[in-house]
């Protein structure tokens, strides 16, 4: 069966009404999780210049213009469930730390991957409505995200990994050596 372009033109409507809310969300919480995050890169990583979240603000406004349709402050079930998760990792206000950066990671990169799929499908709408600077536009807050993603997991990779490893090896070589002293002393 097939859906009226009608049916398929209020669903995009409603939907770059959802994400228009649902990014000003995540411009908020990044900006937490960046001053909350330890290593200097996954700061860098999750600021609002690298993630590029003023641009995607921008451009939902752009194609909310041209649809005529007005910001709302639509409730997104999955996205505030997501967030209560990332306010409730950034509540406890513990020092910064490899393994909170670890957490903070994975909670960005889901996020990210959320976000992704929302632009693909708003771009996917906006491509059989024949919105194609909406289209445009769309594909590339799409490719923003996957771009904020994949450098993400090259800090993973490269730095925060690694270097939990080192610290975690440091940390076993001077408990060994501890171990060591005690053990020869007689007493």
């Amino acid at each position: 069966m097939k859906e009226s372009p009608q049916n398929l033109s209020a669903v995009y409507s409603q939907r770059l009404a959802a994400l228009m809310a649902a990014e000003k969300k995540y411009l908020k919480y990044f900006l937490r999780l960046s001053a909350a995050a330890f290593t200097d890169e996954l700061k860098t990583g999750l600021s609002p210049s690298s993630t590029e979240m003023d641009q995607h603000i921008e451009r939902l406004k752009q194609c909310m213009a041209r649809q005529k349709i007005k910001a709302s402050s639509t409730n997104d079930s999955l996205t505030d469930t997501l967030l209560k998760l990332v306010s409730d990792l950034l509540k406890p206000r513990k020092n910064p730390s490899r393994e909170r950066d670890i957490e903070i990671l994975e909670y960005s990169q889901i996020i990210l991957q959320l976000k992704v799929s929302a632009y693909q499908s708003l771009y996917l709408m906006a491509v059989a409505l024949a919105q194609n600077d909406d289209a445009v536009l769309l594909e590339q807050c799409s490719k923003d995200n996957q771009n904020s993603y994949s450098y993400l997991l090259q800090i993973s990779g490269n730095i925060i990994y690694p270097e939990s490893v080192k610290v975690n090896f440091k940390k076993i070589q001077k408990q060994n050596a501890l171990k060591a002293v005690v053990d020869s002393n007689p007493n």
